[in-house]
């Protein structure tokens, strides 16, 4: 999907926990990629990381589409985006309306290999 020198931006809830030593595992090259975390958020990582607050969702989409844009515009070679952490998915639709980009999550992956697997025949129209 992606052309040569083009990359995948990662938002990730903690950027230092997704290191090299995992891409390296999962036959990634690291030059492919360019990670960044949620750590500068209060809402979102306060919820769901450190646990000293509660989650407002419309501060989570701001915080996460606000990070998302910055992942984007720090490297112009960034063509598509992985949400990596399991609670990111409800904003995906906020992340590709702000970065006009292909944005892939745990969901789309299920979706992906569930429809392999369960095909939905077509309507015939007459």
């Amino acid at each position: 999907m992606l052309r040569k020198r083009e990359k995948v931006g990662i938002l990730t809830a903690q950027g230092q926990n997704l290191t090299e030593r995992h891409f390296q595992a999962a036959g990634i090259d690291t030059s492919t990629v360019v990670v960044l975390g949620m750590e500068e958020t209060a809402n979102f990582y306060g919820a769901f990381i450190s646990e000293t607050g509660v989650l407002d969702t419309v501060i989570a989409k701001e915080e996460i589409v606000g990070q998302a844009r910055k992942l984007v515009a720090s490297d112009p070679s960034i063509k598509a985006i992985l949400l990596e952490c399991s609670n990111m998915p409800p904003y995906a639709y906020a992340v590709q309306e702000a970065v006009g980009l292909p944005v892939f999550d745990f969901n789309t992956m299920i979706n992906y290999v569930f429809s392999a697997l369960k095909q939905r025949p077509y309507q015939e129209y007459v």
